[in-house]
């Protein structure tokens, strides 16, 4: 499966308080990844960047380009770690 991301400025200003861009998250889901569906119709998608595990929140989004809508990443917590390391071995 493919994940192409669409990200708004408004997204893009928030991961970078969480100190990562928009294209580190678009290189790591290009690796191995885990998603997961969760509330209010999104998806948390699981994914290693240069030793960092993060966690990258999106909605569908339907255009040509694009299938996913980026709200958010960050560092994945200890839990989403741990379900990662299990999940891609």
């Amino acid at each position: 499966m493919e994940i192409r991301i669409k990200w708004t400025r408004k997204a893009e200003q928030h991961i970078a308080k969480h100190g990562l861009t928009k294209s580190q998250v678009d290189k790591a889901i290009e690796g191995r990844f885990v998603i997961l569906r969760t509330r209010y119709n999104r998806y948390k998608i699981l994914c290693k960047y240069e030793g960092r595990i993060i966690a990258v929140i999106t909605e569908p989004y339907k255009s040509r380009e694009f299938n996913m809508k980026g709200i958010t990443a960050r560092d994945a917590d200890d839990k989403e770690k741990r379900l990662y390391k299990k999940k891609v071995k």
